[in-house]
């Protein structure tokens, strides 16, 4: 029955100075933030979109590129730093393109992840704060859809007889 006591006093201890699993306050809110974009332009011209701000330190890749284009980038204007999205088609190319832009962060294995903590402090890393010191890398990644219909100019006229 001592034996039993002991135990019992002993796991007791261990579960109740051992550390907790839960997730930080702010991993439970960094989701990824999604956006899209539907846009409608005229064959043969040209689309450009501004990205928002990014709001972590990562920035803005192309990680699904369209079907048919001539013209598929991303531009930084040296002065403020502003990114925008520019597409041209594919010489009278009609139809739809979608591109995916994204500023998630890659972790070692080449998957996108959201920049956060990881909750428990296992593998090292930094301690929850309880969402208290909230700087760039810690705010969530953005994925943008972008998708652009082109359609024809042409005019078809028909003729009866």
């Amino acid at each position: 029955m001592k034996k039993i006591t002991t135990i019992i006093a002993l796991m007791s201890t261990v579960l109740f100075l051992a550390p907790s699993c839960k997730k930080c306050d702010r991993d439970q809110n960094n989701q990824v933030v999604t956006q899209t974009v539907n846009a409608t332009i005229d064959e043969n011209t040209n689309y450009t979109f501004s990205l928002p701000a990014s709001n972590n330190s990562s920035v803005f890749q192309i990680t699904s590129q369209a079907a048919n284009y001539s013209a598929s980038q991303l531009n930084t204007a040296a002065a403020s730093g502003a990114v925008t999205y520019v597409y041209t088609p594919s010489k009278d190319f009609v139809g739809v393109n979608q591109i995916i832009l994204s500023n998630a962060i890659a972790s070692s294995n080449g998957v996108s992840a959201s920049p956060q903590n990881s909750g428990c402090n296992h593998g090292g890393g930094h301690q929850c704060n309880k969402g208290n010191d909230h700087d760039a890398d810690d705010m969530p990644s953005m994925v943008i859809t972008v998708n652009i219909t082109v359609k024809s100019t042409t005019t078809i006229t028909s003729i009866n007889k």
